[in-house]
């Protein structure tokens, strides 16, 4: 109700927070809902994984951080040489491969069980998705950004930032939904549905994915020689 409310405000409001007129480009409305599942099995991904490593296998907190830690790490490898790649080739191959990957992560959880299996279970799983997002984060918000005009390129980020956010503040609250409380005899297939939606989210993120059209080259004007400007006066 409060979404639609927001949505119908700012379609009349003469400023609006939000200029609705920008989701008509493709590659902008494609980058921001793909964002918006991406980030979405992201925020469910980074709660279930300290749940899981703390509630099941009894964890403290201290080393699921370190068995956490790797995700991350291989986010941040991947997500410089992304930015310079998806230069050459555009953004929509790297943010369907990297959701892909995501999902791919997710997918590999669904073989850990009750008893401690890190370094053939959980840490595969951590450094494939982390590679997935290494790839995503920066190009969804490359291809929000340049498939807008330059003069709308701080609005278009401001809009996908938004959209980051309710994502993952989506897929915390979606996580707390399917997980409940779970039983400790049952908690391994409790936490199933939690990699379900983990999967869901990046297959559907790939495929909206795949709606980004690689941005066309802005030809800037060139401005007549100072000379020549003179002569002609």
């Amino acid at each position: 109700m409060l979404l639609g409310t927001f949505l119908r405000r700012s379609a009349r409001h003469p400023v609006p927070v939000i200029e609705l007129s920008l989701l008509r480009e493709r590659s902008f409305a494609a980058a921001n809902v793909s964002g918006l599942f991406f980030f979405a099995g992201f925020g469910a991904m980074l709660l279930s994984s300290v749940l899981f490593l703390t509630r099941v296998w009894g964890e403290d907190v201290l080393t699921a951080g370190l068995q956490i830690a790797p995700g991350p790490l291989a986010a941040a490898c991947f997500a410089i040489p992304a930015g310079l790649v998806a230069n050459r080739v555009g953004q929509r191959p790297l943010a369907v491969l990297g959701a892909l990957l995501f999902a791919a992560g997710a997918l590999l959880r669904f073989g850990l069980g009750a008893q401690p299996n890190y370094a053939a279970g959980f840490l595969p799983s951590m450094v494939i998705g982390g590679a997935g997002v290494g790839l995503v984060i920066p190009t969804l918000a490359s291809a929000a950004a340049a498939s807008l005009p330059p003069a709308r390129f701080a609005t278009g980020s401001a809009v996908y930032g938004m959209v980051r956010q309710i994502g993952i503040a989506l897929g915390v609250a979606l996580l707390i939904a399917v997980l409940g409380t779970p039983v400790p005899s049952d908690a391994v297939s409790t936490f199933q549905r939690a990699w379900i939606l983990m999967l869901v989210t990046g297959l559907v993120a790939a495929a909206v994915a795949l709606g980004i059209r690689r941005p066309r080259a802005v030809v800037e004007p060139v401005a007549a020689p100072v000379v020549d400007v003179v002569l002609s006066a």
